[in-house]
């Protein structure tokens, strides 16, 4: 799987859904967030720790990888194509 060309399309389905959020959880699919409102995208996989991993990394420079090994969490912006810019936080859950 080609991780960045997935959150790619994660974010496009997000922007054309008019999400404020998208959620990445292992054990869940990806969810947007719509006028409040949780919904599950149900045309994609149940994300695995493999891919939860790939979406994360594939958006971090190796100076904010060790920052997120060593604090198991990071907030950090991201610029999508230069036409967005997402506020992003990331965690390990239960190790």
């Amino acid at each position: 799987m080609d991780h960045k060309e997935k959150l790619r399309e994660l974010l496009i389905t997000a922007a054309k859904q008019s999400a404020s959020d998208l959620h990445i959880a292992v054990g869940r699919r990806p969810t947007v967030r719509v006028d409040g409102v949780l919904v599950p995208l149900q045309k994609e996989q149940i994300v695995t720790p493999e891919i939860a991993e790939g979406l994360v990394l594939g958006l971090l420079s190796e100076k904010q990888k060790e920052r997120f090994f060593r604090d198991k969490q990071l907030d950090f912006a991201y610029s999508f194509e230069d036409k967005a810019r997402f506020r992003v936080n990331v965690y390990f859950q239960r190790g």
